[in-house]
């Protein structure tokens, strides 16, 4: 199989290689796989790769992700999401998170993950999974002074978080949000923002609000993230298409 590496300079040496031994590396229009390893949209009737599990900035007739993969290794975003869990409560409470109660909405991996290491700060934790009774959620956002989304980023969970939600939310409480900006009704994060919340964080751009800390969608940016889920998708290809040396 021909592969087509989209900004081949945004990734790692290593992974490079892996693709040089393992396939043609060849111009985009000559390929029969283009992989990506960012955000930028892009529709194709050719196969496309990238090295995400969120899916909805690709069209395309064949779609190859990280999705069904071991991921356990990568804890980027649950380390970020825990930095800004931490910088919201003390920039906009002037608290300490210790003591304090998360809730989880979406307890996949990196629900887990960062339940772990907040627990590890002296956090309590519940959380809620689609599963779950809607009186476990209304639970959950009652009880909890910390709301983290961590949906799938599916197209059956857009508008997933409603003005219901906030409403049902504390007083005063912080909601952040690493996955995508349509899980979350916009209209009603806004309303939420100037009349139920303290403040919140996304990770993704977002129009300047008062109690509002954004960032450009870099939860899982780190060097040692990228590194390994470029090679787990790699190696997935690999598996997948063969070789051709």
């Amino acid at each position: 199989m021909k592969i087509y590496l989209r900004n081949k300079e945004n990734f790692n040496k290593e992974t490079i290689e892996f693709y040089e031994n393992n396939f043609d590396i060849v111009e985009e229009k000559d390929a029969d796989i283009i992989m990506i390893n960012d955000f930028e949209s892009i529709e194709t009737d050719k196969i496309v790769a990238c090295n995400s599990t969120g899916k909805d900035h690709i069209k395309a007739k064949e779609i190859i992700s990280l999705r069904g993969e071991d991921l356990s290794d990568l804890t980027a975003v649950a380390e970020l999401t825990l930095g800004m869990a931490i910088y919201c409560t003390r920039i906009f409470k002037k608290e300490e998170v210790r003591g304090k109660t998360l809730g989880i909405i979406g307890y996949g991996r990196i629900g887990k993950q960062f339940a772990y290491y907040a627990n590890e700060l002296g956090m309590k934790f519940d959380y809620y999974e689609k599963e779950d009774l809607d009186k476990k959620l209304e639970y959950v956002l009652q009880n909890s002074d910390i709301i983290s989304l961590h949906i799938t980023s599916d197209e059956s969970n857009r508008n997933f978080f409603k003005r219901e939600h906030f409403e049902k939310m504390k007083d005063g409480a912080i909601f952040l949000n690493s996955a995508r900006p349509w899980l979350v009704n916009q209209e009603d994060f806004y309303w939420a923002l100037e009349n139920k919340l303290s403040g919140a964080w996304v990770d993704f751009n977002m129009p300047f609000v008062e109690n509002l800390v954004t960032t450009p969608h870099i939860g899982g940016g780190t060097f040692e993230s990228k590194k390994k889920s470029e090679l787990i998708l790699a190696n997935k290809l690999k598996k997948l298409y063969g070789t051709t040396r």
